[in-house]
C-alpha cells in the first residue's frame, strides 16, 4: 500500500492504526470467557485465522498482528456445561461443548488437537524467536487435568513467560519447592485457582509374595495443592484480581495466611468447600477483604448468618453476589441484598430437593416484614429457591418497588430447588391455586415495568 503525501510516498499502514484494526479481533478462544452476544456472534478461532493471515500482508501489518496473535494461548477446543440435576434429582454430568459453531459443508472447521505436540512447539517458539514473544504473552489456557506446573514442557514455557496474568486448569503437583520456585518469579498474575484436582492416580508398587516380587496397580487418591503456595506466593502476587479456592481440604489452607494482605483483590470464589472453622479467631469467611464479586458454591460449613455478618462489615463494595447450593432461607435473601447498596447483580439458590439437603429450612422470624433499601443498580437477579410461592413474592417485591430498584432489567427463575418441573412455571395445574395467581400477577407487573421474566427450561 502506498500514500502520497505531497511529494512523499508512505508506504505501509501505520502501525498504531493497524493496532486499532486488530483489536477488533477476539483473542479469547474459551467462549465461556467471552459476553454473551460475542459468544453468538462470533468466531474467536476464525478471528485467530484472520490475524494469522492479517501478519502476511506487510510488515507493519506482521507488527501489529503479532502482538496480539501471542497475547492470549489457547490450547483448548472445547468447555463443559455446568452441572445440573433432572426432574427425579439425579446429578447430570457436565457436557463437552467443543468450539464447532463454525461450519463447511455441514463438517466443523474446528476440531481438536494435538495439545502436547503445540505445547512443545510453542516452547520451541519461544525458544528461536528474536523479538522477545514469551514476553508478550499475557495467558496460557489449558485443556483441564493434563499438564503440570513441574513437568516438562509447562515448567520451561512458564520460566520464558514473566508477564503471565493468569494459567488457567493447570496442575498445580509436585515439588514444593519447584512450584514455588516457578510461580513466585509470575508477579504479574492476575487470576488464579488454587484447587485440589479431582479423581485418582494410579501407581505401581512392589508387593512381595512367597518370595515373589511382583508390580501391583495402586489407587491412590490425587494430592491437593501444599500451603507453601498461600504462604510465600500468593503473598507476593500484588497484582492479584481474581482468586479462586476449589475443593480444599482443611489442612491446604493455613490459618496464618492473610487474604486482606493482596491489595489487588477484587473477586474471590469459593467452592465444594467442605472444611470447618478450627477455632473462632481465625474464622475463614471473615478473613476476606471487601470484595467486589463474591461466589459461593457448595460451601455448607458456611452459613446464610455468616454470610449477612460478612456483607453487614464489608458489602459496601460489593457489585456481584452468586450463592448456590447453600442453605439460605427465603427471609434471608432481604438482609443479604439490603447490605450491598451497590449490588449489579444477584443469583442465588438453596439447594435441589436431595441429600444432603432435605433438611428443613428456618421459618421466618415472627412479624417479618419484607423491606429493601434503594438500589439503584441492580439490574440482573437470578433465582432458584424453595419454597416457590416465597420465591414468587420476593419477585413480586422487587417489581412492584421499581422506584427504589430503577435498574432493574432481567429476573430469571428457576424451578428445580422446589421440586418442580420448569413447565409448572407457565400455569401448569400442578401448582397450588395460590402460586398460579402470583404467577399470573408476576408476570402482568413485569410487562407494564419493563421487566424481562425469564423462566428456566
Amino acid at each position: 500500500m502506498e500514500v502520497v503525501v505531497g511529494k512523499k510516498k508512505a508506504t505501509g499502514l501505520p502501525l498504531e492504526i493497524a493496532l486499532q484494526i486488530c483489536e477488533y479481533f477476539i483473542m479469547e478462544t474459551h467462549q465461556e470467557d467471552l459476553d454473551r452476544t460475542e459468544r453468538c456472534m462470533r468466531c474467536p478461532n476464525c478471528d485467530i485465522y484472520a490475524l494469522w493471515s492479517l501478519s502476511l500482508v506487510s510488515r507493519s501489518w506482521n507488527k501489529a498482528a503479532n502482538r496480539l496473535l501471542y497475547r492470549y494461548i489457547s490450547l483448548d477446543f472445547g468447555y463443559y456445561s455446568a452441572p445440573t440435576r433432572g426432574h427425579n434429582g439425579e446429578g447430570i454430568a457436565p457436557e463437552f461443548i467443543p468450539y464447532t459453531c463454525c461450519c463447511e459443508d455441514g463438517k466443523p472447521l474446528h476440531t481438536k488437537i494435538d495439545v502436547n505436540t503445540k505445547l512443545q512447539l510453542l516452547y520451541r517458539t519461544i525458544w528461536d524467536s528474536q523479538d522477545g514473544i514469551g514476553e508478550r504473552i499475557r495467558a496460557i489456557k489449558l485443556p483441564r487435568r493434563l499438564f503440570s506446573i513441574t513437568k516438562y514442557p509447562l515448567s520451561a514455557i512458564l520460566q520464558k513467560c514473566p508477564n503471565l496474568e493468569f494459567v488457567d486448569h493447570a496442575v498445580t503437583s509436585g515439588n514444593a519447592e519447584d512450584l514455588v520456585s516457578i510461580l513466585s518469579k509470575l508477579t504479574q498474575m492476575r487470576r488464579w485457582t488454587w484447587k485440589r484436582e479431582q479423581g485418582v492416580k494410579y501407581e505401581q508398587i512392589k508387593v512381595r509374595q512367597r518370595r515373589m516380587t511382583a508390580m501391583v496397580e495402586s489407587k491412590i487418591s490425587m494430592n491437593g495443592p501444599p500451603p507453601v503456595i498461600a504462604l510465600q506466593v500468593l503473598s507476593s502476587w500484588t497484582k492479584l484480581q481474581h482468586l479462586e479456592l476449589n475443593n480444599l481440604r482443611r489442612m491446604e489452607i493455613p490459618d496464618e495466611f492473610d487474604f486482606c494482605a493482596l491489595p489487588s483483590l477484587e473477586s474471590v470464589t469459593l467452592r465444594n468447600l467442605c472444611i470447618v472453622d478450627r477455632n473462632a479467631e481465625t474464622r475463614f469467611l471473615e478473613r476476606l477483604p471487601a470484595l467486589q464479586c463474591l461466589e459461593i458454591d457448595t460451601c455448607l460449613f458456611i452459613s446464610a448468618d455468616r454470610i449477612v455478618s460478612y456483607l453487614e462489615q464489608k458489602g459496601s463494595k460489593m457489585t456481584h453476589l452468586e450463592i448456590h447450593n447453600s442453605v439460605v432461607p427465603i427471609h434471608m435473601i432481604y438482609q443479604l441484598l439490603a447490605n450491598t447498596p451497590s449490588i449489579m447483580e444477584f443469583s442465588v439458590s438453596n439447594c435441589p430437593p436431595t441429600p444432603p439437603f432435605l433438611n428443613q429450612l428456618p421459618d421466618a422470624p415472627l412479624g417479618f416484614i419484607p423491606s429493601l433499601p434503594s438500589l439503584p443498580n441492580l439490574k440482573r437477579v437470578n433465582i432458584n429457591m424453595r419454597p416457590l410461592r416465597e420465591s414468587l413474592a420476593f419477585l413480586l417485591y422487587l417489581v412492584e418497588n421499581r422506584e427504589r430498584i430503577s435498574g432493574l432489567k432481567t429476573m430469571r427463575m428457576g424451578f428445580e430447588a422446589a421440586g418442580k418441573g420448569p413447565q409448572l412455571g407457565r400455569g401448569s395445574c400442578a401448582m397450588d391455586e395460590g402460586e398460579m395467581r402470583m404467577e399470573v400477577r408476576l408476570r402482568t407487573e413485569c410487562l407494564f415495568n419493563n421487566v424481562q421474566l425469564i423462566f428456566a427450561e
